[in-house]
Order: structure tokens, then sequence, then C-alpha cells
């Protein structure tokens, strides 16, 4: 198993242009998330409405690699007949290592993310609901410079607000 990258610029490998490189994966990476959940029920008999808040809080998102090095040499690539080839053992490759900082997804801040739901109650039968998802739309943002390219990279946490709306029947 190994993960095929895609060159931006082809490597010249025996005469012909080499478009994927073969890495070792990162999907034997462990993953490690902490979040908390806070949910209440409200009900209100006289008027049939239902409120519903959900508020999580992401604390932490790590991602732990089983490689130490941080540039990954690749173990191989994909020919033009899309066949695998790989490099013989102690061969230097001459396909760009991976920088395996550059693909850092831990979490940098801690935020949260709150929903509400409202549902009104018809004859005890039917039900009709809207809820908001990230209903203050709070998208905080963590920016980095990448030190290769010098340019800004900035990851945006929570979905934008999101509304939907449904209706439920008890028959």
């Amino acid at each position: 198993m190994v993960d095929a990258i895609y060159l931006a610029t082809p490597v010249v490998i025996g005469g012909k242009n080499i478009n994927y490189a073969l890495f070792k994966p990162l999907s034997f990476d462990k993953r490690y998330v902490i979040t908390s959940k806070l949910n209440t029920t409200t009900h209100i008999p006289k008027l049939g409405f239902v409120v519903m808040t959900n508020t999580d809080i992401f604390w932490a998102s790590r991602r732990k690699s089983k490689y130490n090095e941080k540039l990954q040499q690749a173990s191989g690539y994909l020919d033009q007949n899309m066949q695998t080839i790989f490099f013989a053992e102690g061969e230097i490759s001459p396909i760009p290592p991976r920088n395996l900082s550059l693909t850092n997804t831990d979490q940098k801040l801690i935020y949260a993310n709150f929903s509400l739901s409202v549902a009104k109650e018809i004859n005890k039968r039917i039900r009709i609901a809207i809820t908001s998802y990230n209903t203050f739309n709070i998208r905080p943002e963590h920016t980095v410079i990448n030190p290769e390219t010098g340019a800004p990279v900035t990851t945006i946490y929570n979905s934008p607000l999101s509304i939907t709306g449904g209706i439920s029947l008890k028959l």
C-alpha cells in the first residue's frame, strides 16, 4: 500500500516523464480528537414547542505519524502505463522528497460550534422543525506561512451557517 502523489513538474526517469510519485502511506497515522458536547432539550407544552441546543467544543485534534523524519523519500513511481515501479533498496530517488511538515493538520486553536433547533408540534402527530447549524456563523481561522513558498496558508474551522427544515409525521 502506497500514496500516489501527482507531481506538478514531471521528473524524467529513463528518458520518460514521470507524473506520479509513490510514498509510504500516511493512512497509518493515528488521529487523536478531544471534544466536549453539551445538549439541552426544553419542551414548552402550552405552546407545543420543543427547543434543542447543541454545543460542540473542539479542544484538540492531532495526527501522530509513525514516521519520525520530516522529509520522506519516494519509494517508487507510476510509469506512463500506470504500472508501479519501486526503487531498489539504497537506490537514490530522482523524485523530490515529500515534506511531511506541510501536511500537518493539527488543530491550532480551541473553538466551538453552537446549533439550535426549534420544533412545533401540531395535534401530537405532526412536527415541523427548523434547525440552524453553526447558528452564530463562528468560523475561526488560523494562518501560517509556508516555509518553502512564503505564501500564507489559512485553515478555516467550522462550516458556514446552515439552515434546514423538516416535517415529521407519526402514524
